[in-house]
Order: C-alpha cells, then sequence, then structure tokens
C-alpha cells in the first residue's frame, strides 16, 4: 500500500526550457517565431536560455530542447537544479516544422543533443524523447516515479522466509519513497472493521464509477 503525505497536491513544476546561442541564431527576433511554432506544438509555455545571464528558476523536471549547438553546459547547469531532465530532440522533423528543423539541424542541435545525451545517460534521473508521443510517455512515467519517492510506504505482514522477490528490511525500501511503516494483519482488519457504510462511500464511487 502506498500513501501519498497529507494534504498532497499536484504541486510539480515541469519546466520547458528551450537552449539557443546567439552564436548560431543571429537574433532573438529571428527565434521568436520558432519559439511560437514549438510552443503550439507542445501546446505549453517554453522559456528560451541563451546564456548564464537568464538561467531560470529550478523545478522538478526539466524539458530540455536544444535548438543550436554551444549550450551544452546550460543545459547542464539547468539540469543540476532539477530532479529529473528529459532531453526533447525537436530538431528531428516532425517534431517541428520543416523550416524549423532545417535550421536547428545546420546550428548544431542534433550533436548538442547526443553530446548531452552522452553525459546525462550515465545518471539515472535522465531520459531522452525523440517525438512528442516519447515526450509525453516520459513526463508520465517520470512524474509517477516522483510522486513515488515523496509517498509512504506500507508494508502488511510479512512474507513466508522463503520468498526471495521482496525484502523484509524497510530500509530497504527507503530508496522509492520517503518512509516506510509496518503494520500487522489484525490492525488493517480491525481498521477495516470500524469505518462505517457512510464514510466507505466516497471511496465506493470513486473506484467504481472509473472501473
Amino acid at each position: 500500500m502506498v500513501m501519498a503525505p497529507e494534504g498532497y497536491k499536484d504541486n510539480m513544476l515541469i519546466h520547458y526550457y528551450a537552449f539557443a546561442s546567439l552564436r548560431y541564431w543571429n537574433n532573438l527576433e529571428s527565434l521568436t517565431p520558432v519559439m511560437k511554432r514549438l510552443e503550439e506544438k507542445l501546446k505549453t509555455k517554453i522559456t528560451l536560455v541563451t546564456s548564464v545571464d537568464n538561467l531560470p528558476e529550478s523545478g522538478d523536471i526539466l524539458v530540455a530542447i536544444p535548438l543550436s549547438g554551444a549550450v551544452q553546459p546550460l543545459i547542464m547547469s539547468e539540469s543540476n537544479k532539477h530532479k529529473y531532465t528529459i532531453i526533447y530532440a525537436a530538431y528531428i522533423e516532425g517534431n517541428i516544422s520543416p523550416e524549423d528543423s532545417d535550421l536547428a539541424s545546420r546550428y548544431n542541435a542534433a550533436p548538442t543533443v547526443m553530446d548531452t545525451w552522452a553525459v546525462l545517460h550515465r545518471k539515472l534521473n535522465a531520459s531522452i524523447a525523440l517525438n512528442q508521443q516519447q515526450l509525453t510517455e516520459e513526463l508520465v512515467a517520470v512524474k509517477a516515479a516522483l510522486e513515488l519517492k515523496n509517498s509512504k510506504f506500507i508494508l502488511v505482514g510479512k512474507t513466508e522466509p522463503w520468498v526471495i522477490s521482496n525484502s523484509p528490511e524497510p530500509s530497504d525500501y527507503k530508496s522509492i519513497c520517503r518512509d516506510v511503516e509496518l503494520v500487522s494483519q489484525l490492525e488493517v482488519i480491525d481498521q477495516y472493521n470500524s469505518v462505517t457504510d457512510k464514510e466507505a462511500e466516497y471511496f465506493y464511487h470513486l473506484y467504481h464509477d472509473d472501473a
């Protein structure tokens, strides 16, 4: 059983940052239409990062979108301020317009993606998405993993000593959750018997209606 912290709300901060160097792009004005089309494609607000002077704030998940070369240090710096980083290869045709894909590719977005990923993939808190569907799937999985990390595990009873697929030591679960509590099966039975029909009604409809 997994319990979210009391008063839990989904306040996870997901930041979409596009990284571009003015060494490749002539000026910020040339990036404006590219950013607009990219935001329309992903249906979200995207922050443009061009130097260390405009590095945004930290958060939970960073979706890093390289649009040129010479931005690897910026991506790494921002990645260190987030719990998880997803490198999105937006330069691949189909992810953005053919014109924007051509420009980003010409400005070395592809080598930047692979160079950055070559470093980040050594950690367990990074992944790469090659298209929008992969990006969506990664976000769902990462959000679930981070929410699990902030949850409390309730271990009910104990398995037989010959079962080897889990551990009897609560400390072994600390790497994937916030806290672990051991309860006996009798405690669960007592709790179950103490719940009134009125108290159970909400949960009945919650799971029955979604079944």
